[in-house]
């Protein structure tokens, strides 16, 4: 992550001032109208090798639309229906692999509108089989999102302790208990 952007104009201005490579923008596609998505990838001129995905709440026509148009674009994915696989589709959508979740297919199909060659539906909504929902949500943000103790136990509202006691458990049960002893 290199930086974070409130809207489109802030999103510009930190791409412009940023010297290095940028792979992925994730944009938030609740926050993003059509018009907005077109500033934003004429601005991306500079940054031929920037790809966009859209992350939002619920699919939209109108930003399917405007989106589908232009190349950066690399997938629309919804966020409950994402959840535990976001960083895996961010990394596909980094290979060239065109990324969506099922409701933005359904919505591609029921209106007639073409999906890129090589897309990939992902669908995150699946819990690890041996964890409670709780231990899931937990595993998303300890392993998948990499967070230290700190900053889980800040996330969950639990002391440093009762963190690392989850994150334990959870290496417990994947098998990986030999990383806990070095």
């Amino acid at each position: 992550v290199t930086g974070e952007a409130l809207n489109i104009v802030d999103a510009l201005e930190q791409i412009r001032n940023n010297e290095e490579r940028i792979d992925l923008l994730l944009l938030d596609a609740d926050l993003a109208t059509p018009s907005g998505l077109f500033k934003l990838i004429n601005g991306l001129k500079s940054h031929r090798e920037t790809r966009v995905l859209l992350v939002g709440n619920s699919e939209s026509l109108a930003t399917w639309k405007a989106a589908n148009q232009n190349p950066l674009l690399v997938g629309y994915v919804l966020k409950e229906e994402i959840r535990f696989s976001l960083a895996w589709a961010a990394d596909f959508a980094t290979d060239g692999h065109w990324v969506a979740t099922p409701a933005v297919q359904d919505l591609a199909n029921s209106q007639g509108l073409h999906l890129p060659e090589g897309w990939l539906v992902m669908d995150g909504r699946r819990e690890i089989s041996n964890f409670t929902h709780h231990e899931t949500d937990v595993a998303r943000l300890a392993l998948i999102f990499s967070m230290e103790r700190r900053e889980l136990a800040d996330e969950l509202s639990i002391s440093d302790d009762w963190g690392y006691g989850l994150v334990t458990t959870l290496y417990k049960k994947l098998g990986l208990e030999e990383l806990l002893t070095g």
